[in-house]
């Protein structure tokens, strides 16, 4: 048992031991960091070959405009303007953007208050114990600064920073793979379209040959140079 006949120094120490607790307690956030979740992933890609990031950067992020097309190069545009859910994906990032401004505003002074007030003052000549030297017109100003600010004791608004940073992140990552996804499905199809169109204009030819011998031989059948097998 402790015994301190000094009420100030008993008071003293309480406040004391408060503070470092708190201080203390402000150092750590409530609950368990996020930890990766661990993936079996192969020992070895199965490409001969595995670029690095250096590497990577040397080829060109528009990989289309290598195929020289410009019906390609402008289709991709305008599916880049005009993709409704790639500007969803968009958007989202902005909603992200402003989620995570807020979780770091709450860091701050939660609410701010300003009040002012001006007033002229004056007095009649008939009040009582009015003096002569003293003025019967005056000034007076006041102004008053109010702020509520919570603490974060806890680390519920650095957890819910950590949440937001992450979630625009994720918005980030969405819209890059559905810009892929995108740029990728409209060469695709192109691709597919001016292939089947060569196709086409193949069968066609080889149906302009096949009328042209079906004449020759027609000639000659009926010439007598061959017979109607041919």
């Amino acid at each position: 048992m402790i015994v301190m006949n000094n009420p100030n120094g008993h008071r003293r120490w309480v406040i004391q031991s408060f503070l470092i607790g708190l201080v203390l307690s402000a150092c750590a956030s409530v609950g368990p960091d996020f930890n990766k979740p661990k993936v079996q992933l192969p020992k070895q890609w199965s490409a001969e070959k595995v670029l690095t990031v250096s590497e990577s950067r040397k080829f060109n992020v528009q990989w289309w405009t290598d195929f020289a097309d410009p019906v390609m190069d402008h289709l991709i545009d305008v599916a880049y303007q005009q993709n409704l859910p790639l500007q969803i994906a968009g958007v989202r990032i902005m909603e992200a953007r402003a989620r995570l401004g807020f979780a770091v505003g709450q860091q701050y002074p939660q609410m701010q208050e300003i009040n002012a007030a001006y007033a002229n003052v004056g007095l009649s000549k008939h009040s009582p114990n009015l003096s002569p030297i003293m003025a019967t017109k005056f000034n007076q100003a006041q102004t008053d600064f109010d702020a509520s600010w919570e603490l974060d004791v806890w680390g519920r608004f650095r957890r819910g920073i950590e949440s937001a940073s992450a979630g625009m992140a994720a918005s980030i990552a969405a819209y890059d793979a559905a810009l892929v996804s995108l740029t990728a499905e409209v060469a695709r199809v192109y691709v597919l379209i001016r292939t089947f169109q060569e196709r086409l204009a193949i069968a066609r030819s080889n149906a302009e040959i096949e009328r042209q011998s079906y004449q020759l031989a027609l000639a000659r059948f009926q010439d007598g140079a061959v017979s109607k097998l041919d």
